[in-house]
């Protein structure tokens, strides 16, 4: 649609699931969590996109990968 998305900053972190938490995603409760915020930018520096997202350790990897701009 035109957008030029240009960077992000990402934050991963781990925490215990909520009673709730593990309800949803059919886990225990206190199961491990991957937490994931992430803020993109296009190349006129508005934001396009705000993820908050949970994961279950267990059943996630993740790879970066790194350029020097």
């Amino acid at each position: 649609r035109g957008t030029r998305l240009h960077s992000a900053t990402q934050t991963v972190s781990a925490r215990v699931a909520t009673a709730a938490e593990a309800k949803l995603l059919h886990e225990p409760r206190g199961a491990a969590l991957l937490t994931m915020k992430r803020l993109t930018y296009d190349d006129h520096g508005l934001i396009v996109e705000y993820a908050n997202s949970l994961y279950v350790a267990s059943r996630y990897s993740f790879e970066t990968h790194l350029v020097t701009p």
